[in-house]
């Protein structure tokens, strides 16, 4: 990254209400990384889920053992938001929320970041005298 910089593609905030949940997606067009911040979380609120991004392995999947431990057989891991946390994934790491069961709204800032070249510039040349 010696010669780059992050910036924001885009930041939205996000008000998700009861029974809503947001479907499975990723963020393209440029986007190297999604991001969260968590500003209000009832308790019951819906959960973010990242989702194995190895498609094909769906075909041949096991049970898992203990699905409460996320390890290389997990289908998804989700974390339980809280307010003020932030969440960083890939862009092409798929997410999504699960139903929102708490009568309060959940409430979040969601963004993407990308990567911008940032070119170098030379120091100022020493003045001979």
């Amino acid at each position: 990254m010696q010669d780059k910089a992050m910036q924001f593609v885009e930041m939205w905030t996000q008000e998700h209400h009861k029974h809503s949940a947001m479907d499975a997606h990723v963020h393209g067009f440029g986007s190297q990384i999604v991001g969260f911040y968590f500003l209000e979380t009832p308790e019951d609120c819906s959960r973010v889920i990242f989702h194995d991004p190895r498609a094909a392995k769906v075909q041949i999947d096991l049970p898992e053992q203990d699905m409460s431990m996320a390890t290389p057989a997990s289908k998804a891991i989700n974390f339980t938001p809280k307010p003020g946390m932030m969440i960083f994934a890939n862009s092409w790491l798929a997410h999504s929320f699960t139903r929102h069961a708490a009568d309060l709204p959940i409430k979040f800032v969601h963004f993407n970041l990308t990567v911008i070249f940032q070119p170098q510039t030379c120091p100022t040349p020493a003045e001979v005298i």
